[in-house]
């Protein structure tokens, strides 16, 4: 049989709504709380991301700039080697 809590004490019974207000504060503090923990996760995450972005960033930038380098040597040997071939093909000629 359920105890009648109104009936142990009037005292009681009175502090109730209070006691349920301040229950009711807490959670709502509490998630408050949490909702701060998380935005600040979320920061922390989103710092990670944008560094490591970054860090990609420069990765592809520094690939682009060798591939470039690499272009370049290429376009020289090239040329070099159309010099050479020219030279060469003025000789046999001339012979």
């Amino acid at each position: 049989m359920p105890i009648d809590m109104c009936s142990v004490s009037s005292e009681k019974c009175d502090l109730l709504p209070f006691q349920a207000m301040k229950v009711e504060n807490m959670v709502r503090l509490k998630e408050e709380f949490d909702y701060k923990s998380l935005c600040r996760k979320l920061e922390t995450n989103l710092d990670k991301l944008i560094a490591e972005n970054e860090r990609q960033s420069r990765a592809v930038t520094d690939a682009e700039e060798e591939m470039q380098l690499k272009i370049q040597d290429a376009q020289k040997s090239v040329m070099e080697s159309e010099k050479k071939l020219a030279t060469t093909l003025e000789v046999h000629i001339n012979c």
